[in-house]
């Protein structure tokens, strides 16, 4: 390893480190959640009905309950009245909530009001449901009416418009022949003797005549375009969150990209297959990806792909600097060889370039604005 390699492994180990550190926090955090679900399950009548500050309220009482014979006290007395505040109608949006007081109605009367979604980040939103809430001044406890059911809101990673990517990344729609003997194409490639089974439709009658033996056609198998994106999903794979973000939106933009030209496409991320039938379903699939903190290495899952996706004609691996060029050339080994393979390194702040590995291209992306150039030096 070189003096400059060394360098930059030095500089980027606490990087690596500390996202190694948040895979094993997460999966702990998952295995507990996991083993406490039954119990969350059975007191949740509970928890939904007293708040946190009732909680609180609640210990001090026993607190003092058991203080007070303790330190003599004969007397102890706490009395409140409190009048229940105006109806409040909350709209949860993900992990937020908004609260709107509801005046005083006349019967028929309407009210709106105005409420903006931040749609700034990809993120799949639960919205709703709408509940009325009456609770006391103090917030210790609350009683609430479901108005709405709950909906979900997607909000799509950035993608951009890749001119001319599907001539240069996918093959046409015709498709193009590999170096593979079939007995029904269209790619003529010549003839051999017949044998039992074939299909006679291929009999060349004429050749058949010459030679005096029936003689069928062979043909040079052609492969149909048909596009896969692979995001790895490895928290370790990048050194920062926006080296994620950009992958996702590099697999968002192809994929968008080779389905409005009408190619085929298959989406996968390190913990299996993502929707691809439309741009909706792709899109939609993508704005929920998240770390997979039991994600394999991008080797394992170049080894597991399913049939589906290993017949794509030209992969594209989305992945992060974490990844090594030692890691690609292992992985392109378990890949088809008949299928162009492109890893698109997302490392921010680089200015775009493509390296040859053999048949494998590895091209750096430092913005997204900057996958055309790219895809162009990719297609040349």
């Amino acid at each position: 390893m070189s003096l400059r390699s060394r360098a930059s492994a030095l500089r980027r180990l606490p990087a690596v480190l500390s996202r190694r550190r948040q895979a094993v926090t997460g999966q702990l955090r998952d295995d507990l959640a996991r083993r406490t679900q039954r119990l969350r399950t059975a007191v949740r009548p509970l928890t939904e009905t007293v708040t946190e500050a009732g909680w609180v309220v609640g210990v001090l009482a026993v607190a003092l309950l058991v203080a007070g014979p303790m330190l003599h006290w004969r007397e102890l007395l706490v009395a409140g009245a409190f009048r229940s505040r105006q109806l409040v109608v909350e709209f949860p949006v993900g992990a937020g909530r908004a609260a709107f007081e509801l005046p005083s109605l006349a019967p028929g009367a309407v009210h709106e009001e105005l409420f903006a979604i931040p749609t700034a980040h990809r993120a799949v939103l639960d919205v709703g449901p709408v509940t009325a809430v009456r609770a006391d001044p103090l917030g210790l406890l609350r009683r609430e009416r479901r108005l709405s059911e709950m909906d979900t809101l997607y909000v799509h990673p950035k993608t951009l418009r890749v001119e001319g990517s599907a001539a240069g990344l996918v093959r046409d729609l015709e498709g193009r022949t590999v170096p593979k003997v079939s007995d029904n194409d269209v790619s003529f490639h010549a003839l051999r003797g017949y044998v039992a089974g074939d299909d006679r439709r291929h009999i060349h009658w004429k050749s058949s005549a010459k030679t005096g033996t029936l003689m069928v056609r062979q043909f040079e198998e052609t492969r149909r375009s048909h596009l896969l994106t692979m995001v790895s999903s490895r928290l370790e794979d990048y050194v920062s969150d926006d080296e994620f973000e950009l992958a996702i939106s590099i697999a968002g933009s192809l994929g968008t990209q080779a389905l409005a030209d009408g190619q085929q496409l298959s989406a996968a991320a390190s913990h299996g297959s993502l929707p691809s039938s439309s741009a909706q379903r792709f899109l939609d699939g993508l704005s929920g990806l998240t770390y997979d903190w039991k994600a394999k290495h991008l080797v394992d899952v170049a080894r597991y792909l399913s049939v589906d996706e290993l017949a794509a004609s030209v992969m594209v691996l989305c992945i992060g600097s974490g990844v090594s060029i030692t890691e690609l050339r292992r992985a392109r080994q378990y890949l088809p060889v008949d299928t162009r393979v492109i890893a698109v390194r997302c490392i921010l702040g680089e200015e775009p370039s493509v390296r040859w590995l053999g048949d494998l291209a590895v091209a750096t992306v430092g913005r997204l604005e900057e996958l055309g150039v790219a895809v162009r030096r990719v297609s040349a």
